[in-house]
């Protein structure tokens, strides 16, 4: 959507001053381009971006605009630069959205028109189609199907259009610095309420379907749509699966949990739990209130100890999120961190050797040491800052969790000609899963279970994929945040067997799951 509302206003704003067709097709081209380049070539803007690059071709020929063609195309190029994108998430959903727009949006238009005026069953007609292509993928991937998605994606396509026009021309009027900013400012009010309204997402009515009853389901939708003599009977059926499950008493974390990985996007947030409402916190994202809402729906109210691992936006800038309405304790950190809300807080800086216990919980920071402080010594151009993250081996029982935060290949190696590394359960994998791991690091672990915090479609390339096919090839449980979103994860023994109880839910929907009797 985005690509087609800049493409029409730059080509409208062009064709005022460039009378050449030609040319405002390539000044347009090149305008997306660099609009690509801004918002970063994620598969869903490639996809975008192809498909205005055909429109453009095909008026600059005299031919017809076709929609169909153009999302064709674009997927067959981007397929055939890069068969794996067909594995991406986001692409898919974002081809599945454009294919319901383009074949299924007029359709319900022409319907909706007998009750509502044009502009508004536009609206309805686009949110609808999109959202209806989209389920049957999301309930498959995740299980779930959003109950509210289509009066969510209402609200936002009422602003969608509005942020990216005030957006742009902000952008164009740059050299009159105080229109610019008035533009920006009213742009970003509204962008606000994306984000909001984005958020309200995580707290909706959500539908838990297990691949079994998404197979009924589809059967009695295929029964409503091309069985007239079915459709009474197909239309309660549907009714009554929505409205007579029960309310799930196993909802996310469960009562047992030890562990949570928070999902707070492209960053990492881990949580230890000691007693009901308490629990360690090793990390703290990048933003307070994804935080502040994960430590709410697994219900801890008092932090002993904050682990703040080092000083990048990612790891700590959530901090004040957990410090809302919350007994905390003491917190650690590498020594290179300064927030302002934490001023009121006990911060010490420790590094190895330092040991500690909380409740059943014992813990070792094994990195970094004080002789490496500038890790000028170490060989490898990892990043300095991410070589200084604390590394936390963090014992529960016999369970052996170790929490890296971003540390590169270079102290990754150091860590493991050091330490004994072995017997180790739980690996929070180093900086997201980037493609920056040791050999020996990750061998000499062999994780049992692998948690990756990583934003979805971020543009860092996280997780790597042969870092996942070597995980994998270990024996590893790879759990991923971009995927599963929020983990919680449990264990037990059984005649000296250890075996794992992994939920993954959407946080912020525990009242709303509903299991199928």
């Amino acid at each position: 959507a985005n690509f087609a509302i800049v493409s029409a206003l730059v080509f409208f704003l062009l064709r005022l001053v460039i009378p050449n067709l030609v040319v405002r097709i390539v000044t347009t081209g090149v305008v997306l381009f660099l609009f690509l380049l801004l918002v970063r070539p994620s598969p869903s803007v490639l996809r975008a971006g192809i498909m205005a690059l055909v429109v453009l071709l095909a008026i600059a020929t005299g031919n017809r605009a076709n929609a169909a063609a153009a999302l064709s195309s674009a997927v067959i190029v981007l397929l055939l630069f890069d068969p794996f994108q067909g594995q991406d998430p986001g692409f898919i959903l974002s081809v599945l959205a454009t294919a319901g727009l383009i074949f299924l949006s007029p359709g319900i238009k022409e319907f909706l028109l007998r009750f509502l005026p044009s502009w508004l069953a536009e609206i309805v007609a686009v949110s609808t189609a999109a959202t209806l292509l989209c389920t049957p993928y999301l309930i498959a991937f995740t299980s779930q199907a959003p109950l509210l998605a289509i009066p969510l994606n209402i609200a936002t396509s009422l602003l969608v259009a509005p942020v990216t026009v005030i957006g742009f021309l902000s952008v164009l009027s740059l050299p009159i610095s105080f229109i610019s900013e008035g533009l920006f400012a009213i742009a970003e009010f509204l962008a606000r309420w994306i984000a909001y309204l984005a958020s309200l997402s995580d707290q909706t009515p959500t539908l838990s379907l297990s691949y079994q009853l998404l197979l009924v389901t589809m059967a009695i939708v295929v029964g409503v749509l091309f069985f007239a003599p079915l459709r009474r009977i197909g239309i309660a059926g549907l009714v009554a699966l929505i409205f007579f499950g029960v309310v799930s008493n196993a909802s996310f974390p469960g009562d047992a949990w030890r562990v949570v990985q928070c999902d707070v996007g492209q960053g990492d947030a881990l949580v230890l739990k000691i007693s009901q409402e308490s629990a360690l916190l090793f990390d703290a994202g990048p933003d307070p209130d994804l935080l502040d809402r994960c430590l709410k729906s697994i219900g801890v109210k008092h932090l002993p100890l904050i682990v703040l691992s080092h000083n990048h936006a990612d790891h700590y800038y959530g901090v004040s999120g957990a410090l809302r309405d919350r007994e905390i304790g003491q917190i650690w950190s590498n020594g290179n961190i300064s927030r302002a809300e934490l001023s009121n807080y006990p911060v010490s800086k420790v590094g190895d050797g330092y040991i500690a216990s909380i409740a059943d919980v014992s813990l070792e920071v094994l990195w970094p040491p004080a002789t490496t402080a500038n890790f000028s010594n170490l060989s490898g151009d990892g990043s300095q800052e991410n070589n200084r993250s604390l590394v936390i081996l963090a014992q529960v029982g016999q369970v052996k969790l170790l929490i890296t935060g971003d540390i590169e290949p270079e102290a990754q190696e150091e860590i493991a000609r050091k330490y004994n590394l072995s017997g180790i359960s739980i690996l929070k994998v180093p900086h997201h899963g980037s493609r920056f791991q040791s050999e020996l690091f990750l061998s000499q672990i062999s994780p049992k279970i692998s948690f990756i915090s990583v934003g979805e479609s971020n543009s860092y390339g996280h997780p790597d994929a042969d870092l996942l096919e070597k995980l994998k090839l270990m024996g590893s449980r790879v759990y991923r945040s971009d995927r599963d979103g929020p983990i919680s994860l449990s264990w037990r023994f059984d005649d000296e067997a250890m075996s794992y109880i992994f939920t993954s839910k959407t946080l912020g929907r525990k009242w709303w799951q509903i299991q199928w009797l």
